[in-house]
């Protein structure tokens, strides 16, 4: 356009603001060693510019009150610091030197011998020979360091200080315009849609306006490990085009838009889609995928028991995209403001990768066991041994596990979804309000365009399993549809709702309210894993064999060398099923009913008071199992471990709330919110993703325990105080420049005081669990005469001796360890001088912790690792942040 006027000059029709902090990070004060660290910088920088006016271009197009061109640029510019730790091998450890490996057996600290598993004997000295270490491995150790710190009292010996790009871009135009009457105030329908219902009193007019809406976002982040060269970074894009069409007559409105999102997220790490492999060069082997290539270039993720895993920023290339049509209709009759409306999507998701594409190897001590300690793991013992080292294991290039999932093509997901809804709001008596209504929601099972889906079909105890195909009969369950998981087709969610005044009760409000909502997410997940799936992806898991669990792959031996190595991990698979997922073929979407009662009071000095009841109850909730392993062996004869996605799992939360607010009165508004509630499921996961597997399929109801979100005691609250300076206030109210200078500063902030969040404690990658397939995260015994709670200290969180090695399935609870709360205060100081009329110019600081308390945020709690029972990291430290915003 040629130019934007202006309609209205009593009206701010644009908007330029900057956004800018800088500062340090402290990692002496947050460093859990003690060690004196480097302090990188960190930058935050945000900008944006809107103008709002009506195109014309002289002599060809007049400015017009009935159609407006909105446009909005955005951006930021970050660079946040991070300061991670790790457990690494010592300088002696990784010359395969173990003289000084110790571990306490009754009380005693003694030597841990590291057997030879070639003789069956300690190594002499306990120091593995230069000629017998693995020369993948030691390729593996030019990207896993040697310690850079002293441990002192606690086990980090490694940290990196650096820091981490987030940038991102956002552009909008939107253009409105209006026919017939135009719609009350200075820009017609400024938020767009004109869907204003009509005044009663007046004359009936048809109304009309048309709007289109593009859209264009660009992100791209540092995606930084604490091991350096194995980090990455991820850039999505995103478009949207939305165009839409308002008619209204009278107290009659509708509004039907067309809209279409695309977004484009591709992660990679330093070495996808170069011609560098560290794999490759390293000389370890992996399952060729084909024409994939270089996409898949890396390291594979390695895990050593009791030190930091060395992982890998795992690629993805995915688009999502989505068409949609929406409509709805608003009606007001009488004492009825009603609502219908419907809409219909096409969802596209194409995608190319897999959940573990490089591969993983589990080094677990299995190999470097004595004799008899070997005989025990095979036996199902899940007691601590005492002897092997997992790092040892690594350095002879003996893996217990290998493990692999990886697409060999690019899957195109499809899904269908429709909802209709009708609502009323009803003015039933001039002091009680109801709000009713139902919704029904249908989102369709993916179907993969090429029908490269892969389900198991099984029997009811799944000792026996079968892959079946879209459209297929499977042996034990019958006919599959083409998604391979039917579609629920139950998905009403009712909703109601009231406000009542009571009349003999004088400036109170007592509000109410039920509904239904549904987990409709979950088949996208359930897709993407049932599309990476042979033969149309490479799926395994390799285990060294025991008496009960064979799958081809042996240990060293006396005459025979081990066939499962770092170097060659992939060729000694037996079993013939090799998928390492399904899911239930009548899966059920989640739904939550959630409720709630409140009162409100007003009380004296402009105090409000609220007391109310929030509750909820969760059903079919997704939960994930490993339903064919015991504790130490795969039961199902034909397959290898895996994992079973199923909607089983059923939460409750209860929570009393109290809420205090003190409206602007005299330029102070205060505002403070108590919070006790309890949380209780059997898999605190919403969609499946980052939940962990169930310890015993046989006893899911074993599973309950306190959700890893739940809060008891939460008190939160923010302030604005308009400082009392200035013109026609109480201090220097007489004019001057000083008055003038002290005047408009307004102070604000937040407070957050909370206990902790819950933690599961564990006992990961034993050997057992590792030939049970690995799947199934274990739990240690409870030691229930002593108590959980412990010091709070940064390396005795909790009492440790709360936790010992389980004797088969652990008996400690899920989230039964309170983690750390939070302390923290935010506050900002602004200003705002008006420039005239119509311009303006606002200045503020903010500072985030403004007391630079420290804030521990996570613990470990994995009873067999190194740093059990202590503060792993620390929430962000006080920062500074400036703005600057003009207005005109």
């Amino acid at each position: 356009f040629g130019a934007f006027r202006n309609l209205n000059p009593t009206q701010p029709h644009g908007n330029i603001f900057y956004q800018g902090g800088n500062g340090a990070l402290d990692a002496t004060q947050y460093s859990l060693t003690g060690a004196p660290v480097t302090q990188p910088a960190f930058s935050n920088n945000r900008f944006g510019v809107s103008f709002t006016g009506s195109p014309f271009i002289p002599r060809l197009l007049k400015p017009s009150t009935k159609q407006f061109v909105f446009l909005n640029v955005t951006g930021q510019r970050n660079i946040t610091p991070e300061n991670l730790y790790a457990v690494v091998p010592t300088v002696a450890e990784r010359q395969g030197d173990f003289s000084s490996l110790v571990q306490t057996v009754n009380g005693v600290a003694t030597q841990t011998p590291v057997y030879d598993p070639t003789t069956q004997l300690p190594f002499a000295g306990n120091v593995i020979p230069a000629n017998r270490i693995s020369p993948q491995a030691l390729a593996v150790l030019n990207f896993y360091p040697a310690p850079n710190l002293s441990t002192g009292t606690q086990r980090y010996n490694y940290q990196t200080i650096t820091t981490a790009g987030n940038n991102s871009s956002q552009a909008s135009l939107r253009y409105v315009r209006n026919f017939g009457q135009t719609p009350a105030g200075p820009f017609g329908a400024f938020g767009g849609g004109g869907g204003r219902r009509q005044a009663a009193s007046g004359p009936k007019s048809l109304r009309q306006n048309i709007n289109f809406n593009g859209s264009y976002s660009h992100t791209a982040n540092d995606l930084r490990n604490v091991f350096l060269p194995l980090g990455g970074a991820n850039e999505t894009d995103g478009y949207g085009v939305v165009a839409g069409y308002t008619v209204g007559y009278g107290r009659f409105n509708n509004n039907a838009s067309v809209n279409w999102n695309r977004s484009h997220a591709t992660t990679r790490n330093y070495f996808t889609n170069t011609p560098v492999d560290p794999a490759a060069s390293a000389g370890i082997a992996l399952p060729s995928t084909g024409s994939v290539g270089a996409f898949y270039n890396g390291l594979p993720n390695i895990s050593i028991s009791n030190f930091t895993s060395a992982t890998v920023t795992t690629p993805q290339d995915s688009i999502n995209q989505t068409i949609s049509f929406s409509d709805f209709v608003s009606w007001s009759h009488a004492k009825h403001n009603m609502r219908f409306g419907t809409d219909i999507r096409r969802v596209h998701a194409d995608s190319i990768g897999g959940l573990n594409p490089l591969g993983t190897f589990v080094f677990s001590s299995y190999s470097t066991l004595s004799p008899g300690d070997r005989a025990q793991v095979d036996a199902g013992s899940t007691q601590q041994t005492s002897s092997g080292a997992g790092f040892a294991d690594f350095l002879l290039g003996l893996p217990q596990q290998s493990k692999i999932q990886a697409g060999l093509n690019k899957y195109y997901l499809r899904a269908n979804v429709f909802d209709a809804y009708a609502q009323d709001d009803l003015r039933l008596l001039s002091n009680l309000t109801l709000n009713y209504g139902l919704r029904y929601e249908y989102f369709s099972p993916y179907v993969e365009k090429n029908n490269r889906l892969v389900n198991l079909d099984h029997n009811a105890d799944f000792t026996s399993v079968d892959p079946v195909l879209p459209n297929a009969s499977g042996e034990f369950l019958g006919p599959y549809p083409r998604s391979l998981v039917n579609p629920d087709r139950t998905l009403f969610s009712p909703r109601f709702g009231l406000a009542w005044r009571p009349k003999w009760l004088k400036n109170t409000v007592v509000r109410g309210g039920y509904g239904i909502n549904f987990n409709t997410g979950q088949f996208a997940r359930i897709a993407q894993q049932l599309a990476y799936q042979p033969p149309f992806a490479i799926t395994e898991t390799n285990t060294l064999s025991t008496p009960s669990n064979s799958t081809g792959c042996t240990i060293t031996t006396p005459t025979s060398p081990s066939n499962l190595t770092l170097a060659d991990g992939f060729s000694c698979a037996s079993k013939a099923i090799e998928n390492n997922f399904a899911a239930n073929r009548d899966y059920r979407l989640g739904h939550v009913q959630v409720y709630n009662l409140d009162i409100q009071r007003s009380l004296p000095l402009n105090i409000v008071l609220n007391v109310g009841y929030n509750g909820s109850k969760g059903g079919d909730l997704d939960i994930l199992r490993a339903p064919n392993h015991t504790v130490s062996s795969v039961t199902t004869t034909n397959a290898q471990a895996f994992e079973y996605e199923d909607s089983l799992a059923e939460s409750r939360f209860n929570a009393f709330v109290v809420n205090a607010r003190k409206r602007l009165q005299k330029g102070i508004a205060l505002q403070a919110t108590y919070t006790y509630g309890h949380s209780i499921d059997n898999a605190s996961s919403i969609n499946g993703t980052g939940n962990s597997v169930a310890q015993n399929d046989q006893r899911l109801d074993l599973e309950e325990g306190n959700s890893s979100f739940d809060v008891r005691h939460s008190l939160t609250g923010n302030w604005v105080i308009e400082l009392p300076f200035g013109p026609n206030r109480a201090f220097f109210n007489k004019g001057g420049r000083l008055s003038r200078l002290l005047d408009g500063f307004s102070y604000s902030g937040d407070y957050t005081f909370a206990t902790g969040n819950y933690f599961t404690p564990q006992y990961a990658s034993s050997a057992t669990q590792i030939a049970a397939g690995g799947l199934y995260t274990p739990r240690p015994d409870r030691n229930f005469s002593v108590p959980i709670a412990g010091p709070g200290t940064a390396f005795d969180w909790f009492n440790k001796a709360a936790f010992s090695a389980p004797s088969g399935f652990g008996t400690a609870s899920r989230n039964s360890i309170r983690g750390p709360g939070v302390v923290g205060v935010d506050s900002s100081l602004s200003r705002t001088t008006q420039l005239g009329e119509t311009r303006s110019f606002e200045a503020r600081v903010t500072a985030s912790n403004v007391f630079n308390t420290v804030q521990y945020s996570s613990i470990d709690t994995t009873l067999n690792s190194a740093t059990f029972g202590q503060v792993t990291s620390t929430a962000p430290q006080r920062q500074l942040t400036f703005i600057a915003r003009y207005r005109f």
